[in-house]
C-alpha cells in the first residue's frame, strides 16, 4: 500500500509529569507549536499534489482540444482556419514537454521532500507515546514504594522496598532522559523549517519561471502566426465577426436572449 502521511495520527500534548520534578509548560508549548506546523505542512503537501495533478489535467484537456479542432472536417476544408489548427496542435504538442518538466520539478522538489518532513511528526507522536508509557512505568512503581512502605517492616517486604524504590529512580531517569530529548529535538525540527523548504520552494518557482515564459513564447509566437493568417485587418476582421453574429441572430431557428 503507497504511503500516505496526510492519513497518519496528528500529535496529542503529553500528560503531565509534574510529580516527577517535570515543568510541562515547555514541552506543552512546544507540542502545541509542532500541531500547527504539522497542519500547514500536511495542507502544503496536499495543495501541491494537487497543483500538479491540475497541470497534467489542463495538458491534457488543451490535448483534447487541439486534436478535436486537427481531426474536423469542417476545419479541414477551409485553408486559413486548417493551417491556424495546425500550428495550435503543433504549439500544444511542443508544450508536454515543458509540462512535463514542471510536474517532475514539483514533484522531486515539493511534493517528496513534504513527504519525508511529514515523517518527521509522525516519528516526534512516538517518542511522546514511549514517554506516556515511562510515565505509567513511574505510576506502576510509585504505587509499589507505596504499598510496601505502609507494610510491617519484615526482611522481605524490605527487600521489596528497596528493589521498588530502585525501580522507581530507574523509570524516573528515563522520563528524565526522554523529556530532555523532546525538548531538545522538537525545538529543532520546528527552527529548521524554513531551511528545508525554502530550496524546495525556489526550485518551483525557478520551474514555473520556464514554463510560463516558454508557454508564452510559444502562444505569442502563435498568436502572431494566426493574426497573419487573417485575411482582413484586425479592425475590418471584428466587424466581419460582428457582421457574422448578427446575421445568426437575425436566423427565425435562433432564440431571443
Amino acid at each position: 500500500m503507497t504511503w500516505n502521511p496526510l492519513k497518519k495520527v496528528t500529535l496529542q500534548k503529553p500528560t503531565s509529569s509534574k510529580s516527577y520534578g517535570l515543568d510541562d509548560g515547555e514541552l506543552d508549548s512546544q507540542v502545541g507549536s509542532l500541531q500547527q506546523l504539522e497542519e500547514a505542512s500536511r495542507n502544503l503537501y496536499k495543495e501541491a499534489k494537487k497543483y500538479k495533478d491540475t497541470l497534467e489535467e489542463l495538458h491534457q484537456c488543451e490535448k483534447k482540444t487541439s486534436s478535436d479542432l486537427f481531426n474536423s472536417n469542417a476545419c479541414q476544408h477551409v485553408d486559413n482556419l486548417r493551417k491556424s489548427v495546425e500550428e495550435y496542435h503543433s504549439v500544444v504538442t511542443q508544450s508536454e514537454k515543458i509540462v512535463q518538466d514542471l510536474e517532475s520539478i514539483c514533484q522531486k522538489a515539493v511534493v517528496d521532500p513534504l513527504k519525508r518532513y511529514t515523517a518527521n511528526f509522525t516519528n516526534i507522536q512516538m517518542e511522546l507515546k514511549k514517554r506516556e508509557q515511562l510515565l505509567q512505568e513511574c505510576n506502576r512503581c510509585q504505587q509499589k514504594v507505596n504499598k510496601y512502605t505502609g507494610k510491617e517492616k519484615t526482611g522481605t517486604n524490605i527487600v521489596k522496598l528497596q528493589n521498588s524504590k530502585a525501580a522507581l529512580n530507574s523509570a524516573k531517569d528515563e522520563v528524565l532522559k526522554q523529556n530532555a530529548q523532546l525538548l531538545q529535538e522538537i525545538p529543532y525540527i520546528r527552527n529548521t523549517r524554513i531551511e528545508y523548504f525554502q530550496p524546495s520552494l525556489e526550485a518551483l518557482i525557478r520551474g514555473q519561471v520556464n514554463y510560463y515564459g516558454e508557454t508564452l513564447r510559444l502562444y505569442t509566437d502563435l498568436a502572431e502566426s494566426t493574426k497573419n493568417n487573417r485575411p482582413l485587418p484586425d479592425d475590418l476582421y471584428q466587424q466581419q465577426i460582428n457582421n457574422k453574429l448578427a446575421e445568426i441572430k437575425a436566423l427565425s431557428i435562433v432564440a431571443n436572449d
